[in-house]
């Protein structure tokens, strides 16, 4: 299947639908069969989904510890807004918690234990009508989760990726794209062979899904530009400029994205909030992630999932709102040779073997220990039922499966990619 973004750009240009949201909504929504041929057609080789634990394991910090942190040390902001009583309740409540799905417990929970929030029900209860409250409540939750949203684009424009090792992150990425090598320079060799010509690549039918809003595929173009070794301090030659807009129909922002060249706007918004639980008062149900999402976007998400070969999740903690995307796919007993390899710290596996063991997890899945090395033999098998053999024992042994199987597959994704690197952006780069 050729798909060239120029084309697409014109076709919709017609329309006039901006670019960047069409590339959203196409990939979540089934808004019309053009979505549905863009990411079903054929079957998937990999899809890779990443949740926060990636970009921690690329070196970012982009952990909710982190993001309270920083709130704590600007003083102004609580005291800017104290009178803010969802900002309140989380400065009272979060600084105890480490995970960003604690937080967003957090403002679950203000939603019906605070005041406010209680006031909301009774008024539900009651059958009883007080606009004026109605509207002063929401309009103070929504001032404080705008205002919650300015200072995570603060701080994300903060998180630039470490550039000294080669982290496992980019292995996974490389692969996804049909290349493989021992280090940072063979990646590059091996990624070179993608390029068919000039601004044309070639890669496999593979996807990635990213809950997070940070331009990885941009990150990772970064490290192998500058540092295929400590020495190198210009881009390599020719230029790899690839991001996440270059690959329309491979990468998807789950929950929207920030632009990677100018943080410091929302773009075109970020969902941001809590999973769907009854005990939320009714007036704030713009909290819930999937009234911002919209009510395909879970279908579409199981569908991708379902039409895959194989699914790593990585540095996901399938807690809360992110096990509800992945509920039918785990708890539908299908007849699917699909593969499932969740990738994570031990910690955190071991809680998401308890979730899907509570769940009744009806697929095989693999664990793999990303704190063990590599190359080594660490991953764990559960067999609910034995319906493929994994032909690999370690990371790495997983992605030189993913790459090698993708080069040999028929399905190409033909993308046009600017491959004149820009402008790094501050901080990115050797000094």
């Amino acid at each position: 299947m050729r798909i060239v973004i120029s084309d697409i750009k014109k076709t919709f240009k017609i329309l006039d639908v901006p670019i960047k949201k069409f590339i959203f909504e196409a990939n979540i929504k089934k808004i019309n069969n053009f979505n549905l041929q863009l990411i079903m057609d054929k079957a998937i080789n990999t899809t890779l989904i990443i949740g926060n634990g990636f970009d921690l394991s690329m070196g970012k910090h982009t952990s909710y510890k982190e993001f309270y942190e920083k709130l704590v040390k600007n003083k102004g902001f609580w005291d800017n807004h104290s009178g803010n009583s969802l900002l309140e309740y989380i400065k009272d409540n979060g600084g105890s918690k480490e995970f960003w799905y604690d937080f967003e417990n957090i403002i679950l929970h203000y939603s019906f234990e605070s005041e406010n929030g209680k006031k909301l029900k009774e008024l539900e209860k009651s059958k009883t009508s007080d606009d004026r409250v109605v509207e002063k409540i929401v309009a103070e939750v929504k001032e404080g989760i705008e205002l919650l949203k300015e200072e995570l684009v603060k701080f994300l424009s903060d998180a630039k990726p470490d550039i000294k090792h080669l982290y496992p992150t980019c292995r996974i990425f490389a692969a996804i794209l049909g290349a493989s090598g021992k280090n940072a320079k063979e990646l590059v060799t091996s990624l070179f062979e993608r390029k068919k010509a000039k601004e044309i690549w070639e890669f496999p039918n593979n996807k990635i899904i990213s809950f997070n809003y940070l331009d990885d595929p941009s990150d990772f173009s970064s490290y192998l530009q500058f540092f295929i070794d400590e020495k190198v301090k210009s881009p390599c030659s020719p230029p790899i400029g690839i991001k996440a807009d270059d690959l329309v129909n491979m990468f998807v922002f789950l929950h929207n994205s920030l632009d990677r060249w100018d943080r410091s706007n929302l773009h075109p918004g970020l969902v941001f909030g809590t999973n769907d639980d009854e005990r939320m008062p009714k007036a704030l149900y713009f909290l819930r992630k999937s009234y911002q999402l919209g009510y395909d976007a879970k279908k579409s998400f199981t569908d991708t999932l379902n039409q895959s070969k194989r699914i790593v999740i990585f540095g996901l903690s399938l807690v809360g709102i992110d096990y509800d995307y992945f509920k039918e796919f785990f708890e539908t007993d299908h007849d699917s040779d699909t593969e499932v390899v969740i990738i994570n710290k031990k910690g955190a596996l071991d809680n998401i073997r308890k979730i899907l063991k509570k769940k009744g997890c009806k697929r095989q899945v693999s664990y793999l220990d990303i704190d063990l090395d590599i190359d080594k033999s660490s991953i764990v098998t559960d067999a609910v039922k034995m319906n493929k053999e994994i032909c690999y024992s370690n990371f790495i042994g997983l992605c030189d499966t993913i790459a090698e199987e993708s080069v040999a597959s028929e399905h190409r994704k033909i993308v046009q990619v600017n491959n004149v690197f820009e402008v790094r952006p501050k901080g990115i780069g050797v000094s």
